[in-house]
């Protein structure tokens, strides 16, 4: 993954377009995409400089935190839903999505019964 570009190109190219120049002309000259152009003016705007954010991992799931927690409900109980969980973890001040109960799970290796029924076999006529 290639760093960041310069501080002194993105104080270029933010200038070039705050002084009337279009965010797709800016991108033109300079030889840049139109979207890192609108994200550059964007940063300048919201956080008043052009500093390059913190590369890295985003910080971890407040599921991750509940992970012992979590695994003894299903030792427990292991056909609890992914709802059950959820409830859970709110009574305990943990707000989350779906999806991030789901990705816990199946970054655990946790097998889940989805609730479909099995097939009937066909009969023969």
């Amino acid at each position: 993954m290639p760093g960041a570009l310069s501080l002194d190109l993105r104080r270029r190219v933010v200038e070039a377009v705050e002084a009337g120049m279009s965010q797709r002309a800016a991108a033109a000259r300079f030889a840049i995409g139109k979207t890192t152009v609108g994200a550059w003016c964007r940063l300048r705007r919201e956080r008043g400089h052009l500093c390059p954010g913190k590369p890295g991992r985003p910080p971890p799931s407040p599921v991750e935190g509940e992970r012992g927690f979590l695994l003894g409900l299903l030792e427990d109980d292991p056909n609890l839903s992914i709802a059950e969980l959820r409830a859970a973890l709110a009574e305990r001040g943990v707000t989350v999505s779906r999806a991030a109960v789901q990705k816990f799970l199946k970054r655990r290796d946790v097998k889940r019964w989805r609730g479909r029924r099995p097939l009937k076999p066909r009969r023969r006529r």
